[in-house]
Order: C-alpha cells, then structure tokens, then sequence
C-alpha cells in the first residue's frame, strides 16, 4: 500500500466514524421522540436498551430498545400475568451478535427500524429489550404472516409453544432508518398505526 492509499484509507475510516456518531445522535433523537409520544398514551418513560457487544473491540449490528404501557395487574383468562410493551430494534448489518443469526429484510446497504407492540402472557419474567430483539432473529421470521417487508405493512406474530415462555403475540412494522426524520413522521408511520391495529387485539 502506498502513503497515498494510506492516508486516504484513515481519511475513509475517519469519515466513516463521523457518519456512525451522526446516525447513533439521530437515533437517540427518535427515542426521545418515542418516549414523547407514549407519554402521552399512557407508557412508561423508562427506557430499557441492549445491544451485545463484548469487551473486544466490536462494531454492534443490531440494537433494541422498549417502553412498557402503564396499567395494574392485568391477567389473563387462566390468571397468568399480561405485560405490554413497545419497542423497536435497529439492525445496521447482518450477522451473529449474541448467539443469533439478523439479516436485514430488505438487504439495501442501509440499517433498518423495526418497531413493534408486543402482549405477553404467561412469561414469568419481565420483558426486557433483550427480549425484543429475539423477534428478529432468522429463526423466527417464519412466525410472522405476512413476511416481514419494509415500508409500512402491519406484520403479526404469534408464538404459542406451550412452554415457559408463554404466549406472544406482537405487530410490527419496518423502515430504513433514514426515512423516520421527525418526530411527526415516527407518530404518523408508525406509532399511530402499530396503536390502532393493538386497539383491535381482544
């Protein structure tokens, strides 16, 4: 490698880094938002984030984070507890993090919001965005009808295995990150939508 390939490797590096600061500052910002808006419908402002990453140096490909609704004890019909939560997953490239398999959807050279509202019932333990990030993972897209496309579609999951982990069933909705700006368009494309189509869930 020549010094002037050199320096213009270190100069790609460095603007590469700038680019990754300015989208994890923009994702901050829509969690702000997020946790804005579900204040006003009646969630949790406390946010519960998770991204793996070991001690080594690590670049993350996928980040999770949730909001969990307000509301009293809720049971189910055979008295198991009920938690509802909002949240959404970054996937920013494919790979194993953490002992499961992400690729994104669309497989455009962008990262990728999947946000979803999730009920659970009968999991003994409280949600946390550990968890949510699991409804990515490739072994679990077959859960979802219809498959996971990105730009607005309402996707449901279900998983009923009759085991420890209890009943749960979730809505989601995707978009490259780029597209969700403000926090008018993360309401209007996806907040409001993912609340409406939860209204309906008996």
């Amino acid at each position: 490698m020549t010094e002037d390939d050199a320096q213009k490797k270190g100069q790609a590096i460095f603007t590469a880094c700038e680019i990754l600061r300015e989208t994890y500052r923009d994702l901050d910002r829509l969690k702000d938002d997020l946790k804005s808006i579900l204040k006003e419908k009646g969630y949790d402002t406390n946010l519960d984030e998770y991204s793996y990453g070991p001690k080594t140096l690590y670049l993350k490909g996928i980040h999770a984070f949730i909001f969990r609704e307000v509301q009293g004890e809720e049971r189910g019909t055979k008295g198991k507890k009920i938690q509802t939560v909002l949240g959404g997953s970054v996937i920013f490239c494919d790979g194993n993090f953490g002992g499961g398999e992400f690729k994104r959807i669309y497989l455009r050279d962008e990262p990728e919001l999947w946000v979803g509202i999730a009920k659970v019932e009968g999991y003994k333990k409280d949600v946390v965005a550990w968890d949510f990030q699991w409804f990515l993972i490739s072994d679990e897209l077959k859960l979802f009808k219809p498959p996971l496309k990105l730009g607005g579609s309402i996707h449901n999951y279900l998983y009923d295995g009759g085991d420890e982990w209890g009943l749960w069933k979730a809505k989601f909705v995707g978009y490259p990150l780029t597209v969700i700006k403000s926090r008018e368009k993360l309401k209007e494309l996806i907040v409001d939508p993912l609340l409406q189509e939860a209204s309906q869930w008996e």
